[in-house]
């Protein structure tokens, strides 16, 4: 093991620092987010794609026609409502009185500058197909994953002038993702010091490896509400990339497992198109995603699962982005768990970044219907910029 990292540590520097950084490319299931984001020591579904292709070995086999989800945070919500209920006085600002129109520039200044309104569509036809084609042997693609997110945001440019921010990201992803289940030696113990303990250890650890073929599409806008009519100054830039990531899962025991994946390792490096304005040709540099590391543990407990009405539940914790220094340590931290009751119904709930997570699915043998909401931190500290928001997906799965 220390000759591979020997191996990979070299490959990591090689990244160039001077390149900006990119926003990740990464699908966020619906189940995962309601377990407080910790999912890689479980992987035990179409979401093993992103979050650990070690998992695919679990899977007997997955196919996906149809998957689509919708996100919006609770700004956005505010926001229409803001809207809603005052509808009649900003279709008619002229008959309003001096009062009336003071009272609702008080109101804009006070409750819709500081909103900023995000938004995710994800799908629908993500055909996704996971395939253990032997004991030891897994595979597993999308054809393909689509994925269009935005931010928008109002603020003030003084003089009574707004200014707005919008960031729009559409992704398109080809994943194809392949995983081994390597079986250790028989007979394996940890022996505890100074006593005559022994630990049996499993023999099943899982390798997985996906590359992912992206291309993606951003649109950014920052300009006054004078001048944003002025469309000549959008730019719709296209680039391209290819991420790779690497996973590893251990079964401890029947209950306990343990989860490592590095994704995007090596960097993704994204190459974009020239930028045409009028005669004016502009180049956009290249941007990177940085690689992260992901560590979690996943437990099932037999004790809770006496009961008639409960099928399965498991508990997971999960540390993410290790090595980044560019963030605290508890907005690393996921924890979480799931509660299968009466076959078909789940209750997910758990703590992403600090901030409680709260899930419900359905899961009929075809259909499935999932619904979570969740908070995360934006900034650098739990507590500084936190987001919370609605999820709810559709998808179709045998």
């Amino acid at each position: 093991m220390r000759y591979l990292w020997l191996m990979i540590i070299p490959l990591i520097l090689m990244i160039n620092p001077c390149l900006s950084l990119e926003e990740p490319v990464f699908i966020s299931g619906i189940r995962p987010l309601g377990i407080g984001g910790a999912f890689v020591a479980i992987a035990d579904d179409q979401n093993a794609l992103f979050y650990n292709p070690a998992g695919l070995t679990q899977i007997g086999g997955i196919i996906t026609p149809f998957d689509l989800s919708f996100e919006v945070n609770q700004d956005s919500l505010d926001l229409l409502n803001f809207f809603m209920d005052n509808e009649e006085k900003l279709r008619d600002l002229e008959g309003l009185s001096n009062e009336d129109r003071e009272a609702l520039l008080k109101k804009i200044i006070d409750k819709v500058i500081r909103l900023r309104s995000a938004g995710t569509i994800s799908g629908p036809i993500p055909i996704n197909y996971i395939r253990r084609i032997s004991e030891r042997h897994s595979v597993g693609f999308g054809i393909p994953f689509t994925k269009l997110s935005y931010s928008i945001r109002v603020k003030d440019a003084g003089f009574a002038i707004a200014r707005i921010n919008l960031k729009a990201y559409g992704d398109i992803i080809f994943p194809i993702a392949y995983a081994y289940r390597s079986p250790l030696p028989k007979g394996l113990s940890l022996s505890i010091p100074l006593t005559n303990m022994k630990i049996p250890i499993s023999e099943d650890i899982s390798f997985g490896v996906s590359l992912k073929g992206i291309i993606r599409w951003l649109l950014e806008l920052n300009d006054t509400l004078l001048t944003i009519s002025e469309f000549d100054k959008l730019a719709v830039l296209e680039g391209r990339g290819i991420a790779l990531d690497i996973g590893l899962l251990y079964k401890v025991n029947q209950r306990t497992s343990i989860g490592l994946v590095s994704q995007d390792l090596f960097g993704t490096r994204f190459s974009w198109n020239d930028i045409e304005t009028g005669s004016i040709i502009e180049k956009k540099e290249d941007t990177v995603v940085y690689p992260t590391m992901r560590l979690g543990i996943s437990y099932r407990p037999a004790w809770l699962q006496r009961y008639s009405n409960i099928r399965d539940i498991l508990f997971a914790f999960d540390v993410t982005n290790i090595f980044d220094g560019r963030t605290t340590f508890f907005n690393q931290l996921h924890f979480g768990g799931e509660i299968r009751v009466l076959r078909f119904i789940l209750a997910r709930f758990g703590f992403n970044q600090g901030y409680p997570s709260y899930g419900l699915g359905i899961d009929f043998p075809i259909l499935k219907l999932d619904y979570v909401y969740y908070g995360r931190e934006l900034g650098m500290y739990p507590g500084q910029i936190p987001e919370w928001n609605h999820m709810i997906g559709l998808a179709i799965r045998f």
